[in-house]
């Protein structure tokens, strides 16, 4: 399945959305590979860290929301490690505004102050107002959750 991730059907986030979504949880994968992949068993999420060292940036878009879903919705994945792997993307991809997008959406999977923290230090060097938005829908969906 891995290699259709991005491919099928046709309906992947190509560039950054007009408007942030209102949705009150985490999104599910537009990419049909990916919708299946994120609602499998979580001893596949080792896989999904690969996929996110791939150097193909498509692929690393998709995988981005299989991750955050995953955590999401298990939250013993939800550890400072694997929140790691969302800052080493911020810093690898900082010049893609889309895998930005969905890093900073990703950070509302991890319910957890240093999530917080994250998000309020690249606010203030980020300067893409849906991005920007998306930082504090992200923010209030964690402290949401968090009450």
């Amino acid at each position: 399945m891995i290699p259709y991730l991005s491919k099928i059907p046709n309906n992947q986030h190509k560039k950054l959305p007009k408007k942030i979504s209102t949705k009150k949880s985490y999104l599910i994968p537009r990419d049909l590979i990916g919708r299946i992949l994120s609602k499998m068993n979580i001893s596949i999420f080792p896989l999904i860290l690969g996929l996110l060292d791939s150097k193909n940036q498509e692929i690393i878009s998709e995988s981005v929301d299989i991750f955050a879903y995953m955590v999401f919705h298990n939250k013993s994945l939800e550890s400072l490690d694997n929140f790691m792997y969302l800052e080493k993307l911020f810093d690898l991809y900082s010049n893609n505004d889309l895998i930005l997008w969905k890093i900073i959406m990703a950070s509302s999977a991890f319910r957890q102050d240093y999530s917080i923290d994250f998000l309020i230090k690249i606010n203030n060097i980020l300067n893409n107002d849906i991005i920007k938005q998306e930082i504090s829908r992200s923010i209030e969906l964690i402290e949401k959750y968090n009450k």
